[in-house]
């Protein structure tokens, strides 16, 4: 750096003088120092004026940087409680000794009201339904004639209950009717014993409906699922559809008018997408460039137009002539007399 430094300032001072010899003035050798000085000056106030410009936009990039982090942990924030939520009530609902005893017996007028009962309790569910340890379906509601007679113990979801005996949160899928949804589960035991679950099914439309509140029109916001459906966009047109998350991200780093970040969540495994222009921030530091920018322009001509007069014949020849005073001295004749 101080070699570029250096290797400026040294090549502007000699365009500098090569335009002075061009235009035909004249330097006084003994004050040189008084240009060399002035173009000292004018380079170290353009640098400082470059630099406060790049201080500034560096701030403003890092602010927005920091609340775009900040709003990313705060939607990241609202979808995990969220989840957690409605995983405690199915936690609960599990741990009822009533519906243990209801799936043990197949009672499904039962379960179908304690399905009613949760599923009144939410919002987002689309659908509450009891499996029984084969993966059959018991107590459904809303009533869904299609799920008769039909086994699940081959879906993804409850093979994946049923190994872990922990709770799941599935990637989107579509449901008979063709619409778009995940589903959320809790196993149910008895004695240590697994003798099914409760499957409680989203609907990606009321998912979006519930975080709309907190989105705003400042950020964009995407969340996708291991296969890349969108199960939660600012923009509702897209939720349900398919996006190549390294096409997306390779589409924002070309973008440089955003600021993006995203997060890996882990319950749900989405990953999450948040980005923002960056344009109107930036815009609120041009009236600082522009009076920084005239600054450097009208110091530049004052600094160059003085030295330039100082440093001039012109400028020594007016302070450097000497007054002549009248001789007083006696004159004499040539016979003597004075």
């Amino acid at each position: 750096w101080d070699v570029s430094y250096l290797g400026f300032i040294s090549g502007i001072f000699s365009i500098f003088l090569a335009v002075w010899h061009i235009i035909g003035r004249e330097l006084e050798f003994k004050r040189f120092y008084f240009l060399a000085g002035g173009f000292v000056w004018v380079t170290l106030s353009c640098l400082l004026g470059i630099h406060i410009m790049h201080i500034s936009q560096e701030r403003v990039e890092m602010q927005l940087m920091s609340s775009t982090a900040s709003y990313l942990e705060r939607i990241s924030g609202k979808i995990n409680t969220s989840f957690g939520n409605w995983n405690a009530v199915l936690i609960a609902s599990a741990a009822n000794s009533s519906i243990k005893s209801a799936l043990t017996q197949k009672d499904l007028p039962v379960l179908t009201n304690q399905a009613k009962d949760i599923y009144d309790r939410m919002d987002v569910f689309q659908r509450v339904v009891f499996y029984d340890a084969e993966g059959n379906p018991l107590g459904i509601y809303p009533h869904q004639s299609t799920s008769n007679g039909i086994g699940f113990s081959g879906e993804d979801f409850f093979r994946t209950t049923k190994a872990t005996y922990r709770s799941f949160i599935s990637n989107a899928f579509e449901d008979a009717s063709g619409e778009k949804l995940i589903i959320q589960t809790e196993p149910i035991f008895e004695e240590n014993s697994f003798i099914g679950m409760i499957g409680v099914m989203i609907s990606l439309n009321l998912l979006s409906d519930n975080y709309w509140g907190d989105v705003g029109d400042e950020y964009n916001i995407r969340a996708l699922d291991e296969n890349g459906v969108v199960v939660f966009a600012s923009d509702r047109k897209l939720v349900g559809s398919i996006i190549d998350m390294k096409g997306l991200e390779e589409e924002l780093d070309k973008d440089r008018e955003i600021v993006w970040l995203n997060e890996n969540m882990k319950n749900p495994d989405w990953k999450l997408y948040v980005d923002t222009l960056a344009a109107p921030k930036i815009q609120e530091i041009s009236n600082l460039n522009i009076m920084v920018t005239f600054f450097i322009i009208v110091n530049a001509i004052l600094t160059i137009g003085i030295s330039m007069v100082i440093s001039s014949d012109g400028w020594t020849n007016k302070f450097s002539k000497r007054r002549v005073l009248p001789d007083f001295r006696p004159v004499h004749s040539f016979n003597g007399m004075s």
